[in-house]
Protein backbone atom coordinates (compact mmCIF):
# COMPACT_ATOMS: atom_id res chain seq x y z
CA UNK A 1 0.00 0.00 0.00
CA UNK A 2 1.04 3.62 -0.54
CA UNK A 3 0.25 5.35 2.80
CA UNK A 4 -0.95 8.90 3.17
CA UNK A 5 -0.37 9.03 6.95
CA UNK A 6 2.13 7.36 9.28
CA UNK A 7 1.02 7.21 12.95
CA UNK A 8 4.00 6.43 15.16
CA UNK A 9 4.42 5.51 18.80
CA UNK A 10 7.46 7.13 20.42
CA UNK A 11 8.96 5.03 23.21
CA UNK A 12 10.65 1.80 22.08
CA UNK A 13 9.30 2.34 18.57
CA UNK A 14 11.01 5.50 17.33
CA UNK A 15 13.51 5.59 20.18
CA UNK A 16 16.49 3.42 21.00
CA UNK A 17 17.77 2.37 24.40
CA UNK A 18 18.87 5.96 25.15
CA UNK A 19 15.26 7.21 24.77
CA UNK A 20 16.24 9.35 21.80
CA UNK A 21 14.81 9.05 18.31
CA UNK A 22 17.43 7.28 16.23
CA UNK A 23 19.12 8.84 13.23
CA UNK A 24 17.72 6.36 10.68
CA UNK A 25 14.19 6.98 11.95
CA UNK A 26 14.62 10.76 11.76
CA UNK A 27 15.85 10.43 8.18
CA UNK A 28 13.00 8.10 7.19
CA UNK A 29 10.35 10.45 8.58
CA UNK A 30 11.99 13.36 6.74
CA UNK A 31 11.81 11.40 3.50
CA UNK A 32 8.13 10.63 4.04
CA UNK A 33 7.37 14.31 4.67
CA UNK A 34 9.34 15.33 1.58
CA UNK A 35 7.17 12.99 -0.49
CA UNK A 36 3.99 14.55 0.85
CA UNK A 37 3.10 11.76 3.27
CA UNK A 38 1.74 13.07 6.57
CA UNK A 39 3.22 11.91 9.89
CA UNK A 40 1.78 12.07 13.39
CA UNK A 41 2.85 10.84 16.83
CA UNK A 42 0.44 8.94 19.07
CA UNK A 43 2.02 8.38 22.46
CA UNK A 44 1.47 7.86 26.16
CA UNK A 45 3.46 11.03 26.78
CA UNK A 46 1.99 14.46 27.50
CA UNK A 47 2.21 17.16 24.87
CA UNK A 48 4.16 19.93 26.63
CA UNK A 49 7.91 19.40 26.96
CA UNK A 50 7.58 15.84 25.72
CA UNK A 51 5.62 14.89 22.60
CA UNK A 52 6.14 18.45 21.36
CA UNK A 53 9.93 18.11 21.56
CA UNK A 54 9.91 14.78 19.72
CA UNK A 55 7.69 16.32 17.03
CA UNK A 56 10.21 19.14 16.64
CA UNK A 57 13.07 16.64 16.24
CA UNK A 58 11.14 14.97 13.42
CA UNK A 59 9.81 18.15 11.81
CA UNK A 60 6.23 16.99 12.37
CA UNK A 61 3.37 19.49 12.65
CA UNK A 62 -0.39 19.14 13.01
CA UNK A 63 -2.48 17.08 15.44
CA UNK A 64 -0.69 14.71 17.83
CA UNK A 65 -2.22 12.03 20.06
CA UNK A 66 -1.03 12.31 23.67
CA UNK A 67 -1.81 10.67 27.03
CA UNK A 68 -2.44 7.30 25.33
CA UNK A 69 -4.80 9.01 22.89
CA UNK A 70 -6.90 10.72 25.56
CA UNK A 71 -5.86 14.11 24.22
CA UNK A 72 -5.36 15.32 20.66
CA UNK A 73 -3.24 18.47 20.54
CA UNK A 74 -2.27 20.64 17.59
CA UNK A 75 1.46 21.21 17.13
CA UNK A 76 3.06 23.68 17.38
CA UNK A 77 0.16 25.85 18.57
CA UNK A 78 -0.54 23.64 21.60
CA UNK A 79 -4.30 23.95 21.10
CA UNK A 80 -6.16 21.05 22.72
CA UNK A 81 -8.48 19.68 20.05
CA UNK A 82 -9.95 16.72 21.96
CA UNK A 83 -9.80 15.75 25.63
CA UNK A 84 -11.11 12.67 27.44
CA UNK A 85 -10.56 13.08 31.21
CA UNK A 86 -11.15 10.35 33.77
CA UNK A 87 -14.81 9.74 34.68
CA UNK A 88 -16.23 11.85 37.48
CA UNK A 89 -15.14 10.58 40.89
CA UNK A 90 -12.56 8.13 39.53
CA UNK A 91 -9.43 10.12 40.46
CA UNK A 92 -10.43 10.41 44.12
CA UNK A 93 -11.43 6.73 44.29
CA UNK A 94 -8.11 5.55 42.83
CA UNK A 95 -6.12 7.79 45.15
CA UNK A 96 -8.09 6.55 48.15
CA UNK A 97 -7.39 2.95 47.11
CA UNK A 98 -3.64 3.63 47.08
CA UNK A 99 -3.33 5.56 50.33
CA UNK A 100 -3.55 2.60 52.74
CA UNK A 101 -0.15 1.48 51.39
CA UNK A 102 2.69 3.39 53.05
CA UNK A 103 5.01 2.92 50.07
CA UNK A 104 2.57 4.11 47.41
CA UNK A 105 3.65 7.01 45.24
CA UNK A 106 0.66 8.81 43.74
CA UNK A 107 0.50 11.45 41.02
CA UNK A 108 -1.92 12.74 38.42
CA UNK A 109 -1.98 14.73 35.22
CA UNK A 110 -4.14 17.85 35.41
CA UNK A 111 -4.04 18.59 31.72
CA UNK A 112 -0.29 18.51 31.03
CA UNK A 113 0.68 19.41 34.60
CA UNK A 114 2.09 16.49 36.61
CA UNK A 115 1.24 16.79 40.30
CA UNK A 116 2.71 14.45 42.94
CA UNK A 117 1.40 13.87 46.44
CA UNK A 118 5.04 13.44 47.44
CA UNK A 119 8.18 13.31 45.34
CA UNK A 120 9.72 9.97 44.35
CA UNK A 121 13.07 9.24 46.01
CA UNK A 122 15.88 11.22 44.45
CA UNK A 123 13.61 13.66 42.62
CA UNK A 124 14.33 16.64 44.87
CA UNK A 125 16.85 18.07 42.40
CA UNK A 126 15.00 17.23 39.20
CA UNK A 127 14.31 19.91 36.63
CA UNK A 128 11.40 18.12 34.97
CA UNK A 129 9.12 20.85 33.57
CA UNK A 130 5.52 21.29 34.61
CA UNK A 131 5.59 19.14 37.71
CA UNK A 132 4.86 20.02 41.29
CA UNK A 133 3.90 18.67 44.68
CA UNK A 134 0.35 19.49 45.70
CA UNK A 135 -2.80 18.60 47.57
CA UNK A 136 -4.38 15.92 45.40
CA UNK A 137 -7.60 15.99 47.44
CA UNK A 138 -8.01 19.67 46.60
CA UNK A 139 -7.32 19.02 42.92
CA UNK A 140 -9.93 16.26 42.86
CA UNK A 141 -12.46 18.47 44.62
CA UNK A 142 -11.94 21.57 42.49
CA UNK A 143 -10.95 20.26 39.05
CA UNK A 144 -12.17 16.66 38.86
CA UNK A 145 -13.31 17.04 35.24
CA UNK A 146 -9.84 18.05 34.02
CA UNK A 147 -7.79 15.11 35.35
CA UNK A 148 -6.46 13.04 32.47
CA UNK A 149 -4.79 10.21 34.40
CA UNK A 150 -3.82 8.91 37.83
CA UNK A 151 -0.50 7.13 38.40
CA UNK A 152 0.45 4.80 41.23
CA UNK A 153 3.74 3.09 41.98
CA UNK A 154 4.41 0.67 44.80
CA UNK A 155 8.21 1.02 44.61
CA UNK A 156 8.51 -2.61 43.47
CA UNK A 157 5.55 -3.75 45.64
CA UNK A 158 3.13 -5.19 43.09
CA UNK A 159 0.35 -5.56 45.67
CA UNK A 160 -0.13 -1.78 45.61
CA UNK A 161 -0.85 -1.46 41.93
CA UNK A 162 -2.93 -4.64 41.92
CA UNK A 163 -5.14 -3.30 44.69
CA UNK A 164 -5.64 0.03 42.93
CA UNK A 165 -6.48 -1.60 39.59
CA UNK A 166 -8.91 -4.00 41.24
CA UNK A 167 -10.65 -1.13 43.05
CA UNK A 168 -10.90 0.86 39.83
CA UNK A 169 -12.42 -2.03 37.90
CA UNK A 170 -14.91 -2.74 40.69
CA UNK A 171 -16.03 0.86 41.19
CA UNK A 172 -15.99 1.96 37.54
CA UNK A 173 -16.65 -1.17 35.47
CA UNK A 174 -15.87 -0.68 31.80
CA UNK A 175 -14.93 2.98 32.28
CA UNK A 176 -11.20 2.76 32.99
CA UNK A 177 -8.17 1.37 31.17
CA UNK A 178 -4.97 0.50 33.00
CA UNK A 179 -1.44 0.42 31.62
CA UNK A 180 1.57 -0.96 33.47
CA UNK A 181 5.06 0.11 32.48
CA UNK A 182 8.55 0.66 33.91
CA UNK A 183 9.63 4.20 34.73
CA UNK A 184 12.63 6.01 36.17
CA UNK A 185 11.23 6.19 39.70
CA UNK A 186 10.41 2.50 39.97
CA UNK A 187 11.98 -0.24 37.82
CA UNK A 188 9.19 -2.49 39.03
CA UNK A 189 6.56 -0.48 37.21
CA UNK A 190 4.00 2.27 37.20
CA UNK A 191 0.23 1.86 36.97
CA UNK A 192 -1.52 4.46 34.81
CA UNK A 193 -5.32 4.77 34.87
CA UNK A 194 -7.06 6.56 32.01
CA UNK A 195 -10.57 6.82 30.61
CA UNK A 196 -11.76 3.97 28.39
CA UNK A 197 -13.81 6.47 26.35
CA UNK A 198 -10.82 6.91 24.02
CA UNK A 199 -7.53 5.23 23.14
CA UNK A 200 -4.77 5.40 20.57
CA UNK A 201 -7.14 3.99 17.97
CA UNK A 202 -9.75 6.72 18.40
CA UNK A 203 -6.94 9.29 18.32
CA UNK A 204 -5.71 7.89 15.01
CA UNK A 205 -9.17 8.05 13.47
CA UNK A 206 -9.70 11.61 14.71
CA UNK A 207 -6.30 12.78 13.46
CA UNK A 208 -6.80 11.13 10.07
CA UNK A 209 -10.18 12.85 9.72
CA UNK A 210 -8.68 16.23 10.57
CA UNK A 211 -5.98 15.70 7.96
CA UNK A 212 -8.43 14.56 5.29
CA UNK A 213 -7.06 11.01 5.20
CA UNK A 214 -9.15 7.85 5.15
CA UNK A 215 -8.09 5.43 7.95
CA UNK A 216 -7.57 2.75 5.30
CA UNK A 217 -4.69 4.88 3.96
CA UNK A 218 -2.86 5.01 7.29
CA UNK A 219 0.02 2.98 8.69
CA UNK A 220 0.45 2.69 12.47
CA UNK A 221 3.57 1.38 14.20
CA UNK A 222 3.95 0.47 17.87
CA UNK A 223 5.36 -1.97 20.38
CA UNK A 224 3.05 -2.12 23.42
CA UNK A 225 -0.45 -3.29 24.27
CA UNK A 226 -1.47 0.37 24.50
CA UNK A 227 -0.75 0.50 20.75
CA UNK A 228 -3.12 -2.37 19.88
CA UNK A 229 -6.20 -0.16 19.22
CA UNK A 230 -4.08 2.02 16.92
CA UNK A 231 -2.70 -0.97 15.02
CA UNK A 232 -6.22 -2.26 14.51
CA UNK A 233 -7.66 1.10 13.48
CA UNK A 234 -5.01 1.70 10.81
CA UNK A 235 -5.15 0.45 7.26
CA UNK A 236 -1.88 -1.33 8.05
CA UNK A 237 -0.77 -2.06 11.61
CA UNK A 238 2.94 -2.78 12.11
CA UNK A 239 4.31 -4.26 15.34
CA UNK A 240 7.92 -3.86 16.36
CA UNK A 241 9.94 -7.12 16.36
CA UNK A 242 10.36 -6.97 20.16
CA UNK A 243 6.65 -6.45 20.86
CA UNK A 244 4.75 -8.90 23.06
CA UNK A 245 2.87 -11.73 21.39
CA UNK A 246 -0.54 -10.06 21.81
CA UNK A 247 0.73 -6.92 20.04
CA UNK A 248 2.20 -8.91 17.17
CA UNK A 249 -1.05 -10.84 16.85
CA UNK A 250 -3.06 -7.62 16.57
CA UNK A 251 -0.83 -6.26 13.78
CA UNK A 252 -0.95 -6.98 10.07
CA UNK A 253 2.78 -7.50 9.94
CA UNK A 254 5.89 -7.39 12.09
CA UNK A 255 8.68 -4.98 11.16
CA UNK A 256 12.21 -6.12 10.47
CA UNK A 257 15.33 -4.64 12.00
CA UNK A 258 16.47 -3.49 15.41
CA UNK A 259 15.58 -0.65 17.79
CA UNK A 260 17.62 1.77 15.69
CA UNK A 261 16.03 1.14 12.29
CA UNK A 262 12.87 -1.04 12.31
CA UNK A 263 10.61 1.97 11.74
CA UNK A 264 12.96 3.39 9.12
CA UNK A 265 13.09 0.14 7.15
CA UNK A 266 9.29 -0.10 7.11
CA UNK A 267 8.82 3.51 6.02
CA UNK A 268 11.36 3.20 3.20
CA UNK A 269 9.82 -0.08 2.01
CA UNK A 270 6.34 1.40 1.93
CA UNK A 271 7.46 4.54 0.12
CA UNK A 272 9.21 2.38 -2.46
CA UNK A 273 6.24 0.07 -2.83
CA UNK A 274 8.40 -2.97 -2.19
CA UNK A 275 7.14 -4.17 1.16
CA UNK A 276 6.44 -7.89 1.11
CA UNK A 277 2.81 -8.72 1.92
CA UNK A 278 3.04 -10.50 5.23
CA UNK A 279 -0.43 -9.58 6.49
CA UNK A 280 -2.34 -12.04 8.63
CA UNK A 281 -5.66 -12.35 10.34
CA UNK A 282 -5.86 -10.07 13.37
CA UNK A 283 -6.31 -11.57 16.78
CA UNK A 284 -9.61 -10.20 18.15
CA UNK A 285 -8.96 -11.53 21.65
CA UNK A 286 -5.85 -9.56 22.62
CA UNK A 287 -6.07 -8.41 26.27
CA UNK A 288 -6.96 -4.81 27.04
CA UNK A 289 -4.22 -4.03 29.55
CA UNK A 290 -0.47 -3.75 29.27
CA UNK A 291 2.11 -6.48 29.74
CA UNK A 292 2.31 -7.54 33.34
CA UNK A 293 -0.89 -5.66 34.13
CA UNK A 294 -2.17 -6.25 37.65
Amino acid sequence: MRPRLFALDIDHTLTGDDHRITGPNVAAVARALEQGVKVTLITGRRYSWSAAMFADVLGVTGPLGCHYGRRVVDHPSGEVLVSHPLPEGAPRALIDAARPFDDALISLFLGDDLIFEQLPPGWEATTLPQFSVGDLDAVCADRDGEIISVHVSGLERTDVVKAVAQAGRRLFPGLLDFYYSPWAGDPGGLLTAVSSAADKGTALIDIARRLGVDPSETVAMGDSVADVPMLRAAGLGVAMPWAADEVRAAADLVAEGGPEDAVAKTIHALLEGGLEDRSKERDQDAPEDGPGSP
